[in-house]
């Protein structure tokens, strides 16, 4: 089985997360906090409010999706 990658697993719980703070969604992107925050204003990528503190948080599902959206083989 496939290990999660390390910045969707709980700091101390080794739960797998599935909402991701900004950081550690473009950390799992391979990508910069500002060019997510980009996407997301480009409506690229949707995020998910977090209206008590203002955060914004990214699914995993969404963000493989970006993933696999995104891909691009030689001959295309």
């Amino acid at each position: 089985m496939n290990e999660p990658h390390p910045s969707a697993v709980g700091r101390n719980s080794g739960i797998v997360r599935r909402l991701l703070r900004t950081r550690d969604a473009a950390l799992y992107l391979g990508s910069s906090p500002w060019k997510l925050r980009r996407l997301v204003q480009e409506g690229v990528l949707p995020r998910v409010g977090d209206a008590d503190s203002g955060r914004w948080l990214f699914d995993l599902k969404d963000l493989d999706a970006y993933i696999e959206s995104n891909k691009h083989y030689a001959n295309q």
